[in-house]
Order: structure tokens, then sequence, then C-alpha cells
């Protein structure tokens, strides 16, 4: 993720996944969970682990990269 700064701002809507474990995906990119109003209703996750891309691999070395909800 040479590519990324270190971190930036986004001010955008972003995509709230539920369900995932951090024991079955590698999270490539997160969000600061200092940095959101985690007051605010909207916000479903309650651990403050909001991955927006990460990778899984199968047994079979299948591999899927998921971006921001895609």
């Amino acid at each position: 993720m040479q590519q990324w700064p270190r971190s930036f701002v986004l001010r955008d809507e972003i995509y709230q996944i539920r369900n995932y474990s951090r024991d079955k995906v590698r999270v490539l990119m997160r969000l600061d969970a200092s940095k959101l109003d985690l007051a605010n209703p909207k916000v479903h996750r309650t651990d403050g682990d909001f991955a927006v891309t990460w990778a899984r691999c199968t047994a079979r070395a299948e591999c899927t990269i998921r971006l921001w909800g895609t």
C-alpha cells in the first residue's frame, strides 16, 4: 500500500461492514476510530474496528480483495 500516504482525510459516507472477523481476513486499510463520531446513531460497529479494504484467502489458495463495501 505504498502508493497511499500513511494517513489521509476523506469526507464521505463509508459502508460499515458487518460480521467480519480479523481471524478470517487480513485488513489492508481501516478507518481511524479516534477520528470518527462514534456517538452518531448511524455508527453500528461497537468494537471500533472499521476495515475498508481487506484480503481473504481460502484453503485452495484463492485470494479475494474487497474494497470499501464492494
